[in-house]
């Protein structure tokens, strides 16, 4: 799993990227890197992480956005990057010269998406956002070269004003999510073709398909893909004005490959189970047989306290009440009204295995006062 690790714990030194790879006991597998873990600094500012994935020989691709390079107060500094490592954790100096590649991005870096899309060949693209309101994305080969087939020099960016998360289908194009801007706050999907353009084939002849739920903000955080190649996104939707309990609420939609909502899907394309997500961040996966999983966070009714949650759906996007209670498996390591649970990943194993990844705060602090957290692991079946 990629993660990142050090926190602002002096002024202006942020955290780096890492990949921790566990044994099935949950403990860390030593024999991986140096303890179990691979760590990278791109700069002295923040290592974003968007993601890992595995290859098809074995070694394993990780990467984000960088901003505050150089480590001062400005912030005007930023990177797209990734790393690759060997099967056993060792960086691969094939790629990038050391293991890592980066990408220079003109303006200020606001985040990563989440996601890194690695294909067959070893090329993967990494994507984040940057004022005002940009979706930028770069794509480096398999010797960790900016790739120029991509947008002309290896990058690309479209003004799409908040996306989050990214996906690559079997054909090479890509698949952003995120959220429009005001007036409206709905959610988007883009799609992309190979080389970076806009696919004019989806949605409504630009590439883009807005998606409102009501009179309040929505916003998709997480994408993938099913065998079918149908696109399944899942997010948030808040019912606006005069809502007096539970007004955000997770929604999951499924679009055909053409971009219109797939009306077979639960009721009218989309469904939402009734519990309010307490961290805007998601996970989201089709497993083997067919059924949907969506890893994220919601509220303990008592405490306010947010706790991990695991939902499964059946392929029809209904609630599979046989999981967990009513079809949500809810689980809370931690206690009090500060503490932010939350899960960003999760994968299905062909034994039936469920594992999802994410955080869980702690009391301490770090230089801008905000909290710390651990990684937190859960495996259900």
């Amino acid at each position: 799993m990629a993660a990142e690790s050090g926190g602002f714990r002096t002024a202006f030194a942020g955290p780096d990227a890492v990949l921790l790879r566990l044994l099935p006991s949950g403990g860390r597998d030593r024999r991986f890197a140096t303890g179990g873990v691979v760590r990278v600094s791109v700069g002295r500012g923040v290592d974003h992480v968007s993601g890992a994935a595995r290859l098809a020989d074995g070694r394993l691709v990780a990467g984000g956005a960088a901003h505050n390079l150089n480590g001062d107060d400005v912030g005007d500094d930023a990177a797209l990057y990734a790393f690759r490592t060997s099967s056993s954790g060792a960086l691969d100096r094939s790629f990038g010269g050391d293991g890592v590649a980066s990408a220079r991005v003109a303006g200020r870096l606001n985040g990563a998406l989440s996601g890194v899309a690695a294909s067959s060949d070893g090329s993967v693209v990494v994507g984040g956002t940057t004022d005002p309101q940009r979706l930028v994305l770069a794509r480096f080969d398999a010797r960790g070269r900016l790739d120029k087939r991509f947008g002309g020099d290896g990058t690309v960016s479209h003004r799409v004003q908040y996306p989050y998360a990214l996906a690559r289908q079997p054909d090479g194009r890509l698949v952003v999510v995120g959220m429009t801007n005001l007036p409206l706050r709905d959610w988007f999907v883009l799609r992309l073709r190979p080389d970076g353009t806009r696919d004019r084939t989806f949605g409504g002849g630009d590439g883009l398909v807005v998606t409102s739920f009501g009179r309040g903000p929505d916003a998709a955080s997480a994408v993938t893909l099913d065998a079918r190649g149908r696109i399944l996104v899942a997010g948030t939707a808040n019912l606006g004005l005069g809502c007096t309990r539970q007004c955000v609420q997770l929604r999951v939609v499924r679009y055909l490959p053409t971009g219109r909502v797939d009306p077979s899907f639960a009721t009218a394309g989309g469904t939402g189970p009734p519990i309010e997500p307490a961290h805007d961040t998601l996970g989201l996966t089709v497993a083997p047989d067919g059924r949907i999983l969506v890893a994220g966070s919601s509220r303990v009714a008592a405490t306010q306290d947010s706790q991990l949650a695991i939902w499964r759906l059946g392929p029809n996007g209904r609630r599979d009440r046989s999981f967990g209670a009513g079809g949500v498996l809810p689980v809370n390591p931690t206690s009090g009204r500060m503490n932010t649970d939350f899960l960003t990943a999760v994968v299905a194993t062909r034994d039936g295995k469920i594992v999802a990844s994410g955080g869980s705060s702690k009391p301490e602090t770090g230089f801008d006062s905000s909290l710390l957290t651990d990684v937190a692991v859960v495996r259900a079946r």
